[in-house]
């Protein structure tokens, strides 16, 4: 794989003291050397742009003395004067996709002077994403050069929508002699209807806005964004993205679905995530009478198998209950993956602690 280190920006931001009254001029230094890990002490470094080079091998080794581990160092030159230095680590400096930049902020004593630098330099790589994550690149890139282009002509773009705007309005004023005593027909004489229908639509609108607000708060929040951006550089991320990245073989379906077992069942926290979450959607279609119990019989196989592939060991007759339990009508409710996780779990002691918690409860 090559890294290319494409060209910087630099923005100086003077700190001045109270004492000094004229903002001081920003010094001319623009140019930044690169020093590759594997480069000699005594080299002075490279000039952007270029390219740093780096094996397959080096992709999938995990100790301390790989070459993604190790520094890259950049130099901030004014002429032949050095102002500056950063180093970080190679693997910091490949971004998540084919593009992306690597920014830091340093300050900097520059003749007796108190600066904050800001250095972007932009960065490239050659790998080959897939296809699905090119089409989503060119729909972004797309995107964004819409918006774009909206943003430095948004005047033209109002100009041009005021023709099919105010033909909308002079389509609806014309024919509300038609439309308007139907609709007013139409609802004074559904209104118990609508009434209905109208605090279901609120429900539904109030219950979809705190959820999208949720959600874009976790998206946005700083623990959800590191844990995306370790998983997207790690080797497993890099396989999902690209092709051609060492361990593709890995990528089958087999593969997967075998690794993914591994990752469940080793662990009993996430034993009982899924247990959960089978319970979860077995019972989801509960909430459709009729319909939720034609989807009972497609999700009542899948339901015992994914029991049985968790619980064959402790509970082998489990399956048998999670079927039944299915794809028999009003019966979703009953928890059986979550059961069997207790039975798996919990000793004969800590159940009968728990029941007779449940029943105190029950009786106060």
């Amino acid at each position: 794989m090559e890294l290319l280190l494409e060209k910087t920006e630099v923005l100086w931001l003077a700190k001045p003291s109270k004492k000094q009254v004229v903002t001081p001029r920003a010094p001319q230094a623009t140019q930044l050397t690169v020093l590759p890990p594997y480069a000699e002490k005594q080299d002075e470094g490279a000039p952007l742009p270029c390219n740093i080079s780096i094996s397959a091998e080096e992709l999938t080794t995990k100790n301390k003395v790989s070459l993604l581990d190790q520094y890259v160092t950049f130099k901030l030159l004014e002429g032949e004067e050095l102002v500056a230095t950063h180093a970080r680590k190679l693997r910091d400096c490949i971004p998540v996709l084919t593009e992306g930049s690597i920014h830091w902020t340093q300050p900097v004593l520059h003749k007796d002077v108190l600066w904050d630098v800001g250095i972007h330099v932009y960065v490239k790589t050659n790998r080959r994403p897939r296809a699905l994550v090119s089409h989503a690149l060119a729909l972004k890139n797309g995107a964004s050069s819409v918006a774009r282009q909206l943003a430095l002509h948004k005047n033209k773009a109002v100009i041009g929508l005021l023709p099919a705007v105010a033909g909308c309005v002079v389509g609806i004023i014309g024919t509300s002699p038609v439309w308007l005593p139907l609709t007013l027909l139409v609802g004074v004489m559904g209104f118990p209807v609508w009434i209905v229908v109208g605090v279901a639509m609120a429900l539904v609108t109030l219950f979809s806005t705190i959820s999208a607000v949720v959600t874009v708060k976790l998206a946005r929040s700083e623990r959800v964004k590191g844990a995306c951006q370790h998983f997207l550089t790690s080797q497993q991320g890099q396989l999902l993205l690209f092709e051609g990245m060492p361990g593709e073989e890995s990528l089958s379906t087999s593969a997967l679905s075998a690794r993914a077992k591994e990752f469940v069942l080793e662990n009993p926290s996430r034993k009982l995530v899924a247990s959960l979450a089978i319970d979860f959607l077995g019972n989801a279609t509960f909430v459709v009478p009729g319909l939720g119990e034609m989807a009972d019989v497609l999700w009542a196989p899948v339901s015992a198998k994914m029991v049985d592939t968790l619980y064959k060991e402790s509970s082998p007759h489990a399956k048998y209950v999670a079927f039944l339990e299915e794809l028999l009508p009003f019966t979703d409710i009953i928890p059986t993956a979550t059961l069997a996780w207790m039975k798996e779990n919990l000793s004969s002691g800590e159940l009968d602690k728990l029941f007779a918690l449940t029943k105190f409860h029950k009786q106060a």
